[in-house]
């Protein structure tokens, strides 16, 4: 017999003896018809199978059986334990769970805030190679802007690539500092990329990130 089939064998087991034991805790049971025996087994069952997911949320390596056949007999001892308090067993593993799930949603949502928040700190994410181009801002550059869109939109184009904490610059940066709508910077950039006004690069992940070309 496999180790899966061998831990399968003892949690159902584990589960009936421990349900048949919570039936009997109670004397009002003694009088019941089968349901509640077959009610108690059910639920002892289930909470027995519960036990895997809970060694695992305690991060024990008690399935790894490594100290056999003692680990065995402390894992039957659990599956008992859960059946025979299977109500609250499986109510304090609920808890858990949503307890678990919920901190993980919190810590997703602050994960996606900071990347949002430093998105535009790309040079500590461009590639190392950026097909030899260097990448200076020229005053002139504002003037080849000019050229291509109106003026009042050129002068945000152009503050935004002044920005001195940034190296290279996304779309949504430039149209967060222009104040321009993101669709609209976009063709725009694309615009002057076309110019070769500025030049395109490719950060981790595949961004395109942006400077003026020298």
């Amino acid at each position: 017999m496999d180790k899966l089939t061998l831990i399968v064998v003892l949690i159902l087991t584990s589960g009936i003896v421990g349900g048949v034991g919570n039936f009997f805790r109670f004397e009002s049971n003694l009088e019941a018809k089968g349901y509640n025996l077959v009610k108690s087994i059910f639920l002892g069952t289930i909470a027995a199978f519960t036990i895997p997911l809970f060694l695992n949320m305690v991060s024990s390596d008690l399935l790894e059986f490594q100290n056999a056949p003692t680990d065995y007999f402390v894992f039957v001892g659990f599956c008992l334990i859960a059946a025979f308090f299977s109500n609250r067993f499986m109510h304090s593993i609920g808890d858990r769970v949503i307890q678990d799930l919920e901190k993980i949603k919190r810590k997703t949502d602050v994960i996606e805030e900071e990347t949002k928040d430093n998105s535009e700190k790309v040079e500590a994410l461009v590639e190392e190679q950026t097909d030899g181009g260097t990448v200076a801002t020229k005053p002139q550059k504002l003037e080849e802007i000019k050229n291509e869109v109106p003026a009042e939109v050129a002068d945000k184009i152009f503050e935004s690539f002044q920005n001195e904490k940034y190296k290279f610059r996304t779309v949504e940066g430039i149209a967060k500092d222009s104040g321009l709508d993101s669709s609209e910077t976009k063709a725009l950039i694309e615009k002057l990329e076309q110019k070769n006004i500025i030049k395109r690069y490719r950060g981790r992940g595949g961004k395109r990130i942006y400077s003026l070309t020298d």
